[in-house]
């Protein structure tokens, strides 16, 4: 079940979620009329695969301490 569907006035969505929410995306965007620059895709497909690697070795942890620092550095 959707998380979703317990709020009043939703519509509930049954599926896999890696596989509806980018096909929500693309509909939802196309009538916002925003271009999204990125789309994940089910895991089991070529691309997702494909962009789960890319995860693995471009997307880095995060550092709270190093993010605090910097912070106190801009300007307000």
């Amino acid at each position: 079940m959707s998380g979703f569907a317990r709020l009043e006035s939703s519509i509930p969505v049954v599926g896999d979620l890696g596989v509806l929410w980018p096909v929500i995306a693309h509909n939802v965007s196309g009538a916002l009329g925003i271009e999204l620059d990125f789309i994940s895709y089910p895991q089991e497909t070529e691309q997702g695969k494909e962009m789960r690697e890319w995860i693995v070795e471009k997307v880095n942890v995060l550092n709270m301490q190093q993010m605090r620092e910097q912070s106190r550095k801009i300007d307000r």
